[in-house]
């Protein structure tokens, strides 16, 4: 059975030589030097993990609230890289399975990130997310994310206030003008992008660290000032991406009302023909919106999120005894060994292994 807790990138404190088999992180040298708080984090910080499981993926950033559910089958393999300065977050995240994923993050704050790699098209909300764009979403409204297998993405997370003043102060114009109030998908001029992955990447690589950065105010507002420059002139660049056909969006609004309604009645399995009954929608309607904005047809893909769902509840049972029989009818899976067998599929071992790894999680 795969360990499921997250582990952190070691190296010693003296940057940037890094030992990956040492005994000390920088995340735990900086943790000494500069202890983080509830609401921000004021200094500088930086952390790197690898997970084996979508939702140890989720937990693994700062201040986020978030589910990740895996969608494609085989081990989980994800690493998280953080770091904060001056109240600015600047994270890359990569997994090798197709994830969905969802949540909350910092009050205030606008999420603005790229892909680096992808095998396929990601979705952000009913918007396609490829290559040449940016994706940006508001933190309390929440965001909706299904990425492909093999997705590398770097992102930033900068405080509203901060980024309207500059934005009116340089002439771009207000966030909600250009980004809206919820999530949207921007196509910045492409030399201006590369630019600003670049930033992003080297401001994330720990050979180019320098020691002031742990103790020096003003060399962490150099820095930061520079990559807040780089995110202003990717900004002024860019327009809202176009649909990639015209009826993208009312597929994908489809396939979300789907999904909305077999997730909250989770307990009873959903089939085809009681999802068009209920949208009122042809079974080719359905499959081709599936299909074209999700990749895989309607049953599959709620399956999977179904059997996420399933994975979350047994991960979180250690306070209370459970049974695997219950929760799987709770998530409307009524035949217990196909059940097993699809639960291993996906996740690579079996639910009762699933079990097992958390109630001993608790006693070790």
């Amino acid at each position: 059975m795969r360990a499921t807790t997250p582990s952190k990138d070691i190296s010693h404190a003296r940057w940037p030589s890094l030992n990956p088999t040492g005994s000390r992180t920088i995340a735990g040298y900086v943790a000494q030097q500069m202890p983080r708080v509830s609401e921000e984090v004021s200094g500088f910080l930086y952390e790197k993990k690898t997970t084996c499981d979508s939702d140890e993926h989720a937990k693994s950033m700062f201040g986020w609230n978030q589910s990740c559910d895996q969608m494609t089958p085989g081990a989980f393999d994800g690493k998280v890289v953080e770091m904060w300065i001056k109240g600015m977050q600047i994270f890359r995240a990569t997994a090798n399975r197709s994830v969905c994923q969802s949540g909350h993050f910092w009050k205030n704050y606008r999420v603005i990130g790229m892909p680096l790699e992808m095998s396929s098209m990601g979705l952000l909300s009913k918007q396609a997310i490829t290559l040449d764009t940016l994706f940006t979403f508001q933190s309390e409204l929440g965001f909706s994310l299904s990425t492909p297998e093999e997705f590398d993405a770097i992102a930033i997370a900068i405080p509203d206030t901060t980024l309207e003043k500059l934005m009116v102060e340089r002439g771009i114009g207000s966030i909600r003008r250009l980004m809206g109030d919820t999530m949207n998908v921007l196509r910045p001029n492409p030399d201006k992008l590369v630019e600003l992955r670049n930033c992003l990447t080297s401001a994330l690589d720990p050979r180019n660290f320098r020691q002031e950065l742990l103790h020096d105010p003003q060399a962490q507002q150099t820095m930061r000032s520079t990559i807040i420059d780089h995110v202003l002139e990717t900004l002024r660049s860019a327009q809202p991406a176009p649909m990639r056909t015209r009826s993208f969006k009312a597929h994908s609004h489809l396939v979300h009302e789907a999904i909305n309604l077999a997730l909250a009645n989770a307990s009873e399995p959903p089939t085809v023909a009681g999802l068009c009954r209920r949208l009122k929608v042809s079974q080719r309607m359905l499959n081709y919106s599936f299909l074209e904005t999700v990749g895989t047809a309607p049953l599959q893909y709620l399956r999977s999120r179904r059997l996420n769902g399933v994975r979350r509840d047994l991960r979180a049972t250690s306070a209370r005894p459970v049974t695997i029989g219950d929760v799987a009818d709770r998530w409307g899976f009524r035949h217990l060994p196909r059940f097993a067998a699809e639960y291993r599929s996906l996740f690579g071992e079996l639910p009762s292994e699933t079990l097992r790894g958390t109630i001993n999680s608790e006693f070790s």
